[in-house]
């Protein structure tokens, strides 16, 4: 009697393999849109956390009387009309009721992680210069004076009118 060797032929072999490839070929580009859609959503969900703080500081300066004030460092800054070393909201410096664009305070105020690069830079407003806080994720960042480009942070701007940006086109 002949004997018979179980395995599997090289043609099953081969369609198994193509078969591999093609789930394989499908399901990466999905993971790897994954990660995109995790980081956009971490930065999308601190953006919210931080207006939320915002929100929380402005009220109570408002109810403290400290909404019109500016917290000043510099005695002999003409620029703030109401400067005030009091216009403090539970150890936030503030000024006109929003807390200003420190970095270690944010990081304090929303409890961020070393996940996170949080730092400061300057932006012209007007014809001043004022603090913008940058939030991005990982340890690198690029910030120039548009708010367009390839980025996954966010800025935080008390000064004007749109405060929170959040620039996600790289993430």
């Amino acid at each position: 009697m002949q004997s018979r060797t179980k395995g599997f032929s090289l043609i099953e072999l081969a369609i198994v393999i193509v078969i591999i490839a093609i789930i394989s070929a499908v399901a990466v580009p999905k993971l790897i849109n994954l990660s995109s859609d995790a980081k956009k959503s971490k930065i999308a969900s601190v953006a919210a956390d931080l207006r939320i703080a915002i929100d929380l500081i402005y009220y109570k300066s408002v109810i403290l009387g400290l909404d019109n004030k500016c917290y000043d460092t510099k005695a002999d800054n003409d620029d703030i009309v109401d400067k005030d070393q009091s216009a403090q909201v539970e150890g936030y410096l503030t000024c006109k009721g929003y807390p200003i664009a420190y970095q270690d305070a944010i990081k304090r105020l929303l409890s961020l992680d070393d996940e996170f690069t949080v730092s400061n830079t300057s932006r012209p407003y007007g014809s001043e210069l004022h603090r913008v806080l940058v939030i991005a994720i990982g340890d690198k960042y690029t910030y120039k004076e548009n708010e367009t480009g390839d980025y996954c942070q966010l800025l935080y701007q008390p000064n004007s009118v749109n405060q929170i940006v959040v620039l996600d086109n790289a993430c």
